[in-house]
């Protein structure tokens, strides 16, 4: 049995209908760039057909709106901005003024998480904010819910999945692991200013590759950078970033010595900060050179015993091996 449904583009790609008991038969465009999709139920059940088909409605309505047009169908005069038809996602907003378009990165650290000189990785707990204007929006001054801020500048806190713009891609060197906060990531973290800046907030948990020198171990110095940049096929006279950090050192943790962040030195396109870490070598002194140099002068005592004492030399030796492997 057999059944259609006409659904967005891309409430199709979200939901991509992971239906176990559907067969997707045939894909087309109809009227507003909508797709009408066919399936092949196995069961010609009417009652299975009707579960099914319902299934696929909540996977669909479960996503969201796309977009917000701003008139025909799907039309809300209550959105806090909507979007002409000629509106591409996937172009770059151009600036008012020419030039590329820039991209303010704010970056709120609020720990270093871990250095580690096993993996030659540092992990982060970031709070990332993209801000970039795209006066190509078309803001209802009609739309309720207004979010008044202290500045009293009119905001809208939008959620991602509903808003169908264009987002700043970005990439980050060396990146090892990025996990962004569920909590937030589910809840509004779009805000649309009525002087058509967007500022999208969200945090994370990112973890990147360092190069550590160890000569001077345990006294040496290590540094790790975070860089942040528009993908490569971005010029620099397409999209920048322009970045400012911020290091919250009252939350940062207890680690193997002192950490500090300095600004990066690199060219304009690129937003991050470089974190130093001074070595504590006090620990060091405790727990591994004080023990060796006492093993070194226990050592010598055996030179005091006579030749034939053989048993009290291979006593004395088999004490100096377990504490010196026993030295951490």
């Amino acid at each position: 049995m057999e059944s259609s449904l006409i659904v967005s583009p891309i409430d199709f790609q979200r939901s991509k209908f992971q239906l176990p008991s559907s067969k997707l038969i045939e894909i087309e465009f109809v009227e507003n760039n909508w797709l009408r999709i066919e399936f092949a139920w196995p069961s010609t059940n009417p009652a299975m057909k009707l579960l099914l088909a319902f299934a696929v409605v909540v996977a669909v309505s479960a996503t969201g709106i796309f977009a917000f047009p701003c008139n025909g169908d799907g039309a809300n005069p209550n959105a806090p901005f909507c979007l002409n038809p000629d509106y591409e996602p996937m172009l770059l907003p151009e600036p008012p003024s020419g030039g590329p378009t820039q991209v303010n990165v704010t970056m709120k650290i609020q720990d270093v998480e871990q250095m580690s000189d096993r993996e030659q990785t540092m992990r982060l707990q970031l709070h990332l904010e993209f801000a970039w204007t795209d006066d190509r929006i078309v803001i209802q001054d009609g739309a309720k819910g207004i979010w008044m801020r202290p500045d009293k500048t009119k905001s809208y806190p939008i959620d991602l999945r509903d808003a169908g713009i264009w987002l700043p891609p970005f990439e980050i060197d060396n990146l090892v692991a990025y996990k962004e906060s569920a909590l937030l990531r589910a809840h509004s973290n779009l805000v649309v200013f009525k002087n058509f800046t967007l500022v999208n907030s969200v945090s994370v948990h990112a973890t990147v590759g360092c190069h550590f020198n160890f000569d001077r171990y345990p006294m040496d110095d290590q540094s790790c950078a975070f860089r942040m940049h528009p993908p490569a096929d971005y010029g620099k006279d397409e999209l920048v970033f322009v970045g400012h950090h911020t290091h919250y050192t009252k939350k940062q943790r207890a680690l193997q010595g002192s950490v500090t962040v300095a600004d990066l030195i690199d060219d304009d396109s690129v937003a991050g900060f470089e974190v130093r870490l001074e070595r504590s070598y006090k620990s060091h002194m405790v727990t591994l050179y004080l023990p060796a140099v006492v093993a070194v002068l226990a050592s010598w005592m055996s030179f005091l015993l006579t030749q034939n004492r053989m048993a009290a030399r291979v006593l004395f030796l088999i004490s100096l091996t377990f504490i010196i492997v026993n030295i951490k």
